[in-house]
């Protein structure tokens, strides 16, 4: 969902960003540790068939492009699984399907448009430039304006200016509960126009306002950062 692990497989680490999915095969040992501040969803199946069931859907072991995480299946699934009914139970396997198909529809929106590979992780590490723009990157990948943006909607099931806006937010999130940097700074640091624009967007998406958001928030410095990044780690 946002920051950066390194993922180990057959002593080879692998970073895992946000826009992609790790897996784990059958009799393989978990290790993993965080790069920076590192927020993530996991779901484990068990079972025999596990290891087809995965090769079936065409997801390999290690890096897999997987798109935006859908926090809300992963949310469902989990509060689905602590319920006693048999119907939630069946929810909770349907839901789990649905990830697992999602990340197989994002590995085939990646062959069909090779050329968006790494879109997200540009996004992510330039956020804070203010020359990042729709346009810019259409340019940087050699396409136009409108076909970039439809390429980048169905790969990562949002627009571009709302992944750009989303990444912006998330950094500000963590300047305002980690620092003491003023609000014409942070809209600075994460490439917003003013302080003012930065205040309004902030308060619209995260429901308070910056200096609001920074009281409530400062007791736990370096925790996940409201409702825009944290959910697991």
């Amino acid at each position: 969902m946002s920051g950066r692990g390194a993922f180990i497989l057959d002593g080879r680490p692998h970073d895992l960003r946000p826009g992609t999915v790790w897996y784990y095969p059958p009799g393989t040992t978990h290790d993993y540790y965080p790069l920076c501040t590192f927020h993530y969803c996991w779901l484990t199946l068990s079972g025999p068939g596990c290891g087809e069931l995965f090769a079936m859907l065409g997801i390999a072991p290690g890096l897999n492009p997987a798109g935006l995480c859908p926090l809300h299946l992963f949310r469902s699934v989990r509060s689905d699984l602590e319920a006693e009914s048999v119907e939630k139970r069946m929810k909770a396997l349907a839901d789990a399907f649905k990830i697992l198909t999602m990340v197989e529809a994002s590995r085939a929106a990646e062959r069909v448009n090779p050329s968006l590979a790494g879109a997200e992780e540009y996004i992510d590490g330039n956020c804070g430039n203010a020359a990042l723009t729709v346009s810019s990157l259409a340019d940087l990948y050699g396409m136009d304006r409108s076909s970039f943006s439809r390429a980048f909607r169905r790969r990562c099931g949002c627009s571009v200016k709302q992944y750009i806006t989303d990444c912006r937010l998330k950094k500000a999130a963590g300047l305002l509960t980690g620092t003491d940097l003023s609000l014409a700074r942070i809209s600075s640091e994460c490439g917003m126009r003013s302080a003012h624009y930065f205040s309004k967007v902030f308060s619209a998406r995260m429901g308070m306002s910056p200096a609001v958001f920074r009281r409530r928030n400062r007791a736990s410095a370096g925790a996940a950062c409201g409702k825009l990044a944290a959910e697991s780690r």
